[in-house]
Order: C-alpha cells, then sequence, then structure tokens
C-alpha cells in the first residue's frame, strides 16, 4: 500500500494480504498515513525463497529468448521513482511497448490512478484489441508447485487493469511454477472475475470504512508466520491475556467463551467447575479450564506447572 496525496495506492499483495489478514490492511493503511512502521523483520529462509524466486523468473525469461520470441525488457523503478508519477510514467512505457506488438514484455507496469500491477511478463496472443490485431496475457511466475489461491488473485489484478489499457479482456491468464517438472498453469479470466471482483469490492469496503483507531490483540492467523508485525500483535495478546494463549483452544471455542463474557486466560481458568457454555461439550470445557489454570498457575513458577494425562 502506498499513498499520493490524498490518495491511496493498491497492489495484488494487498489483496492477497487482506485474505491472510484483515487487521494487516489496517495496519497497512495506517502506516502509509504516517502511523508507525513494522519492525523490521529478516528471516533468512525468505531471504533464500526471494532469491529463488529470482533464479525461476530469469530462467523462465531465458525460455522465451531461446524459443525466439522478441523480448523488451523494462527498467524496474528505483526508490526514488517508486511514486505515482513514476509509476505513471511506467505505465506509458509498457503501453508503447504494447503497441509496437513485441512478443514478450518483461517487468510491464499497469496503473489506473488506484491499482498498480507489475506484471513479470505480458505475452502477445492473436486476438485483436485498440492497438491492432494482438492483445496481451499476464504471465507470472511462482516457486509453488500448484497455483496458490493469493497467486490467482493477483494476475486477475493485472489482467483486470490490462483490459482497461488494451480495450478487451484478456481470455486467460497464466501462472509460470517451480518444481523440477516446471509447468505453466491457465485460468479462465471469466471463470473466476466474479471472485476477483468479490475480494475487491470487500477489501475496498474495509478500507474505506477503516476505524481511527487499531484495534490491538488481533486473533492469530496462518499468514502471522510471514508477517513483519507479528512479535507487535504476539506482544499485544500476551498484555490482553488473549484466549488464544491457552494451548489446544481453537478459534470457535474462543468465540463461545467470548459471547459469554470469558475474554481471557484467566477468566477461562476462574470459571466455576461444572459452569456450562453453549457449543462446548462440558469435557471439552473442562479441559480447557484446567490448561487455563495450569499456566495461570505458571506464571509466578520457574518450572512450567503441569499435570500428567491418564
Amino acid at each position: 500500500m502506498n499513498r499520493s496525496g490524498d490518495t491511496l495506492i493498491f497492489s495484488a499483495t494487498d489483496l492477497s494480504s487482506f485474505i491472510g489478514c484483515q487487521h494487516l490492511t489496517l495496519l497497512s493503511r495506517r502506516t502509509v498515513l504516517g502511523g508507525p512502521k513494522p519492525p523490521h523483520y529478516y528471516d533468512p529462509s525468505l531471504e533464500l525463497l526471494w532469491q529463488r524466486g529470482l533464479d525461476h523468473e530469469k530462467a523462465y525469461l531465458e525460455r522465451l529468448e531461446t524459443g525466439g520470441r522478441s523480448v523488451v525488457r523494462l527498467v524496474e523503478l528505483d526508490g526514488d521513482s517508486r511514486n505515482a508519477a513514476g509509476w505513471a510514467d511506467a505505465a506509458e512505457h509498457t503501453i508503447d511497448a504494447m503497441r509496437s506488438g513485441a512478443d514478450v514484455i518483461y517487468q510491464g507496469c499497469l496503473f489506473d490512478g488506484t491499482w498498480l500491477g507489475k506484471a513479470d511478463f505480458l505475452l502477445r496472443v492473436e486476438q485483436p484489441c485498440d492497438f491492432g490485431g494482438w492483445s496481451y496475457e499476464v504471465v507470472d511466475t511462482k516457486l509453488a508447485r500448484e497455483a496458490k489461491g493469493a497467486a490467482l488473485l493477483q494476475v486477475l489484478l493485472y489482467s483486470d487493469l490490462l483490459e482497461k489499457v488494451q480495450g478487451v479482456t484478456p481470455e486467460k491468464v497464466h501462472i509460470a511454477l517451480g518444481g523440477p517438472d516446471a509447468r505453466v498453469v491457465s485460468f479462465r479470466v471469466a471463470d473466476y472475475a466474479a471472485y476477483f471482483r468479490s475480494i475487491r469490492a470487500r477489501f475496498m469496503s474495509h478500507v474505506a470504512n477503516a476505524p481511527e483507531e487499531v484495534a490491538t490483540a488481533p486473533e492469530p492467523v496462518e499468514h502471522c508466520r510471514v508477517c513483519a508485525w507479528s512479535s507487535v500483535c504476539a506482544d499485544e495478546r500476551r498484555d490482553a491475556d488473549h484466549l488464544s494463549l491457552v494451548a489446544g483452544i481453537t478459534r470457535a471455542q474462543a468465540i463461545k467463551l467470548e459471547e459469554t463474557g470469558v475474554r481471557s486466560v484467566t477468566e477461562l481458568a476462574d470459571v466455576p467447575t461444572g459452569a456450562s457454555v453453549p457449543g462446548i461439550s462440558a469435557p471439552a470445557l473442562a479441559s480447557l479450564r484446567q490448561q487455563a489454570w495450569l499456566q495461570v498457575l505458571s506464571r509466578d513458577s520457574d518450572v512450567p506447572v503441569h499435570e500428567r494425562l491418564p
């Protein structure tokens, strides 16, 4: 997410992040509006994956070039040019390359003033558009061996931006997968357009209705594993004595407990023996209560308190 004056500029990363964690969208919005930035997050394994992804992209480019296709390589913008004016200029260079009828456009920029797309590849297809007897479809490279929802959403966004430029909807989008049997999988845009529009509409509504103050201690999700904000949110959950800290508790169980006013580990530990919570069986509630009690008791102990199960 970026900002140009009073306008927020979004990318495919923002859409995929929204799917993974809606709280992250609010944190990103707060940052670009002048709020705190996430702490520095360095993971050597992620750095290695990034480099492998770049190598995979270069290998696909080489296959296109050795296959005899003409390739226009566009220049990646540097830090000072990554703003609305720079992206608009890069988008014009991409349009010029499309007008020329090049077989392949590498690192094309697509920008409509609100949404920014940086496609790995635009491939020429013989379908007429506003430029002539040809048009373009998007190919993005991914290390994964199977196409994932976030990757599909990304190329669908690029395809939507591409349609605005060339005046015709691309028939397909493509993902060049990794692995020893690297292959390209294709999807018909018409089959997934409604899915893309639904996610984008929900995202835009979420941003438009963002609260003045971002809530703290969000529910942990799978995306936390690779999020720069994960340590901040984890600290907030500890400060709030969040129910997610109870070992073995599910989100569904936490929701049922919250509906009855039990909102912390300590409160769960204090639930009276024999109490009932709608939606949670008596044995499950007893187990959760005992687990919470052991964890609370362990806070003042050098060695975690434990009990042996039968």
